[in-house]
């Protein structure tokens, strides 16, 4: 007779707890699954941004060089532009999962301040320049804590 109090009891224990135990884990597959929706459409934007960002940074880069190239003044405004674009770049940069693109942008950007021959010399810049720097930390361990998500 305990034999058969004993397999009911399994038998009820077993039956009770199968479909919450299906149920949770189908849950968290669900959860699981829009996470990655979430994190491959955060991605598919940001790269998408960043390259449009990056274009806007080559053309503009390109409109300071030859205004240099030919002796025309460059505005205040030009130059302003030219660091939001570049600073833009760089932060959407610093959100992509992809270490080579990542790089590639890094190289980039260089190449742009280099043709500009902007000193990407810590003890030549400004103080300006000096707090750009300071950013970019910052951002980096956002975009870091971006990737991780």
């Amino acid at each position: 007779m305990d034999d058969v109090n004993w397999a009911l009891w399994v038998a009820f224990v077993t039956g009770a707890i199968t479909p919450a135990l299906v149920e949770f884990i189908r849950a968290y597959a669900e959860r699981r699954m829009r996470r990655l929706d979430r994190r491959t459409e955060f991605q598919f934007e940001t790269l998408r941004e960043l390259q449009a960002a990056l274009l806007d940074f080559g053309v503009i880069t390109a409109r300071v060089h030859v205004r240099q190239e030919v002796g025309q003044p460059i505005s205040d405004e030009l130059w302003e532009e030219r660091r939001a674009v570049s600073s833009r770049a760089s932060m959407l940069a610093s959100c992509v999962r992809d270490d080579k693109i990542r790089k590639e942008t890094e190289a980039f950007s260089k190449f742009a301040y280099e043709l500009l021959g902007i000193s990407l010399d810590p003890e030549t810049h400004s103080e300006k320049y000096k707090m750009v720097e300071r950013l970019d930390k910052p951002v980096t361990r956002i975009g870091e804590r971006l990737r991780s998500l």
